[in-house]
């Protein structure tokens, strides 16, 4: 079972139960929903790339070192719909069990095939450019947008639009003087209409019902290859300027943002759903007329907030309308095959709590930070664009994944950033969590670290003599070198069997994974308070989860909280708890709505190491003494003296330094012989810090601070409260989020053993 388990994880796939209950009335006993997370593309070094098509079955799915085979009778089995296939001839003149192909190699539960099928088209880019902004702000803008457009294959398409109160479609290529195409930012346009007033789309006065058609062979030049248009392009964008409409005193600037995006996807549908496209949205502000405003031009309306929804006041008065607006952007983006990226660079909100759904349906990229100047920006934007060794962009489209399993088990939905093809099969289960009644998702823009959440259903009603459950996710995506790829992963993982074991609910506990589990009931509350459910029901939920859970597998007397223990296959699940309810996930205190859809946004998004960060980040101590890391305790009492902490929390990283090593450097220690170690001490955090920074996207921001600073609260927030709390729990769960562990862990005990 071990071997079966790295082998997975190596592969993407971690198990929140790696035993799988053999009833309903089993997954109801065990309290934490079966499940795991995938992470299709993942980087794995051992990966077989196969420059071959592959084998399939009738049913659809494709063999696999899982399946039965022989190679004396060159037959092999399908385990899903058990149908014997013949191995073709180019397998059958070699095959042997000393010989055998690489996707029938043991150990290769995951294999990519390179399919036979003709490139993608170079990808489409449509920037849009948001032209209401200060000068210093757009300067930074264009800056970065012709440093990406610079670097870009030559063969890759782009598309320029600007907006603020117009919006701006420019057409590329003009020998004289730029061209632009105006739309009233405050009207309502139609997909054909604007593809109309734009040349894409000509009616057709001779059809008996006045229909349109598309007119293919003489386009406006709107999208063109960077090769013929960055001279062009470059020059438009050292002339650009903020938009020069003169402003009344006391209001907004006027901002058209949903036109915008509307128009962009709306030129790309003209131009056929085969191709591979992204629209990068710029906002330095929020979108303030047309469809899709949060809020009006009069400085009298204020940006909804929570206490705004909470009391239902005018402020919200937008919020349905733009979520609607930006939800049927959202599908014809999925059905055109487009991926919409987001960048919120303001001090402001911008709408991101209403716009999440055109990214998240996409696979798109939300980057949030506070000014198109700050690194975080900067290098995010970078990183997206970044080209691999042999000059491809390191981005994937169009990809799709289909879901198979043996009859034991269904699949009820998935988490993540994914969109349902509602392909519903006998696989679908009727309990529906997240996207479900289907058995196929739209990943759309995925990337290495995209990781999936997929909830199962024990099938009560097969009786099968198997006690073996076989799941196989098929990926499909358009690669960085516009190849088609397909990635095939097939896993097993055993049924409890109550006949042989009397007590099948400890075989199951002893399979717990404590960090799937953790992100998997963090990602079910993010998912649960975007389809609004409060947080206090969150909590709630959460308490009596891991109360259940406890009194399920710990061990104790009835009673007796002094008795109360737990295996290694628990005792850290409680921790995670603890954190996660003080996490900016279920809390909202002091934070904005799009601040909070950025973190909650990211969990959805990330593989499940860099989710167990951010529920339960980690804390490391550098000291004179041992200036190596050492993980400690994410605790008040850590942040000692003579130290220095780095703080990890996924968004920020933070390296603190204690009262003394702050004399220490003051004194210049680290520059004197002797003190190699103080030096060390200092530069290690940094250098450690450095490496986080230049690897991790979205980029985190960073904070060097020191005891007794403004910025330190950012550390103090985090950790763990220690002694200085004195609240109790109540009957029904855990007060507020400033109870420190351990009397979070003494009520735990309590309530679990008297439940």
């Amino acid at each position: 079972m071990e071997d079966i388990i790295s082998n997975d994880e190596q592969n993407g796939i971690k198990f929140v139960w790696n035993i799988l209950p053999s009833s309903r009335a089993d997954a109801t006993k065990i309290v934490v929903p079966v499940g795991f997370h995938y992470n299709p593309i993942i980087k794995n070094e051992n990966l077989s790339l196969l420059e071959y098509e592959p084998l399939k079955c009738r049913c659809g799915s494709i063999i696999s070192p899982l399946f039965n085979y022989s190679t004396r009778a060159k037959v092999w089995e399908c385990s899903f719909c058990h149908t014997r296939n013949s191995f073709p001839k180019a397998y059958s003149e070699y095959i042997s069990d000393e010989n055998l192909p690489a996707e029938l190699f043991k150990h290769n539960n995951t294999v990519e095939y390179k399919l036979n099928i003709k490139p993608a088209s170079p990808p489409i880019f449509i920037f849009l450019i948001d032209i209401a902004l200060d000068e210093d702000e757009l300067n930074q803008l264009k800056e970065s947008i012709q440093e990406i457009i610079s670097n870009l294959p030559q063969d890759c398409q782009i598309g320029i639009i600007t907006y603020g109160r117009m919006c701006n479609v420019i057409e590329l290529g003009s020998t004289d003087f730029p061209v632009s195409y105006a739309l009233n930012g405050e009207k309502s346009y139609k997909s054909f209409e604007i593809q109309e007033l734009l040349g894409l789309l000509v009616r057709n006065n001779n059809s008996p019902n006045g229909g349109t058609f598309v007119n293919i062979n003489h386009r406006p030049k709107f999208i063109m290859p960077v090769s013929e248009v960055s001279f062009f392009v470059n020059s438009f964008l050292d002339d650009l300027q903020p938009e020069g409409w003169t402003k009344e005193p006391e209001t907004r600037d006027a901002n058209c943002v949903g036109l915008a995006i509307n128009t962009a996807v709306s030129i790309l549908e003209a131009y056929g759903n085969n191709e591979c496209c992204r629209i990068e949205v710029f906002m330095g502000g929020p979108g303030t007329i047309g469809e899709g405003k949060i809020v009006g031009t009069d400085l009298k309306e204020t940006i909804r907030n929570y206490i705004d929804f909470e009391k239902k006041n005018p402020n919200t008065k937008y919020y349905k309308p733009a979520c609607t607006f930006y939800e049927q952007l959202a599908q014809r983006a999925v059905n055109s095959g487009i991926v919409i990226d987001i960048y919120s660079c303001c001090l402001n909100q911008v709408g991101l709590y209403e716009m999440k759904t055109m990214a998240s349906r996409t696979g798109g990229y939300i980057i949030f930070t506070d000014s198109f100047s700050t690194m975080i920006f900067k290098d995010s934007f970078r990183k997206i664009f970044s080209l691999d060794e042999n000059g491809y962009l390191k981005m994937n489209f169009k990809a799709k994944l289909h879901f198979n399993c043996t009859n034991n088990y269904k699949v009820s939905g998935a988490l993540g950033h994914l969109f349902s093809l509602k392909k519903k099969s006998i696989l679908s289960s009727d309990l529906v969590v997240g996207e479900g009644n289907t058995v196929e998702w739209a990943l759309g823009g995925i990337n290495p670290s995209s990781t999936y959440t997929f909830f199962l259903d024990c099938n009560d009603q097969v009786k099968d003599n198997s006690r073996t459950v076989i799941f196989q996710l098929l990926t499909t995506y358009v690669a960085g070198d516009r190849s088609w790829r397909l990635r095939v992963s097939t896993i097993s993982r055993r049924m409890s069997n109550p006949l042989e074991n009397q007590n099948a609910l400890n075989e199951i506990g002893n399979s717990f994974d404590q960090e799937a589990a953790a992100v998997l009931i963090g990602r079910l509350c993010v998912d649960n308070n975007f389809k609004g459910e409060d947080s206090k029901e969150s909590l709630k939920w959460i308490d009596k989860t891991l109360i259940h859970l406890m009194s399920k597998f710990a061990k104790y007397t009835k009673d007796n909280p002094n008795t109360f223990s737990l295996t290694s296959k628990f005792e850290i699940f409680p921790q995670f708890m603890f954190y996660l309810r003080r996490s900016s996930f279920i809390q909202s205190f002091n934070e904005s709505p799009d601040e909070s859809t950025y973190y909650k946004y990211l969990l959805l998004a990330e593989s499940v190491q860099n989710c167990t960060i951010m529920i339960q980040p980690l804390l490391f101590e550098y000291t004179a003494d041992n200036p190596n890391p050492t993980p400690v305790y994410l605790d008040l009492n850590s942040l000692r003296n003579n130290c220095v902490l780095l703080l990890d929390t996924f968004f920020h990283v933070v390296v603190w330094h204690g009262i003394d090593v702050m004399k220490w450097r003051e004194e210049g220690y680290q520059n004197q012989e002797g003190y190699d170690n103080i030096k060390q001490m200092l530069d290690d955090p940094q250098d450690y810090a450095e490496t986080i920074l230049s690897e991790r996207l979205p980029t985190p921001r960073f904070v060097s601070c020191d005891a007794g600073s403004g910025q330190e609260r950012l550390l103090k927030c985090t950790v763990n409260p220690s002694s200085d709390s004195k609240k109790k729990h109540n009957e029904e769960g855990f007060f507020s989020d400033d109870v420190d562990l351990k009397m979070f862990m003494d009520s735990l005990k309590k309530l679990s053993v008297s439940s």
